[in-house]
């Protein structure tokens, strides 16, 4: 744009075909600067999931080897929430979003 706008100032051109160059760049620009945006808040989540998962991982390689029964740092490093439903099933949501659903 800086460049049209320029060769703009140093040469006689129709205003009709400047304008309608300068638009078309404009628009470019706006959907690149979207695309991009969109691109960095992708690697942002990606980011936020595998420091998800890396927390979970350790928590599991430093609990006991066999879990015999509840562990508490286990459970609230991997599951989120679980929810009951009214058909007796559960769904347990882990921490990184996946989830699943168990039938009672």
């Amino acid at each position: 744009m800086h460049k049209a706008v320029m060769e703009k100032a140093e040469t006689a051109q129709d205003q009709e075909v400047y304008a309608k160059r300068y638009d078309d760049l404009a628009t470019k620009h706006t959907k690149l600067k979207k695309q991009y945006a969109d691109a960095q808040a992708e690697r942002q989540a990606r980011q936020d999931k595998t420091q998800i998962l890396e927390g979970m991982i350790d928590s599991i390689r430093s609990s006991e080897p066999t879990v015999i029964g509840f562990d508490a740092k286990l459970w609230n490093t991997t599951v989120d929430h679980v929810t009951v439903n009214r058909d007796d099933t559960l769904v347990f949501t882990m921490r990184d979003g996946r989830e699943i659903r168990i039938k009672r």
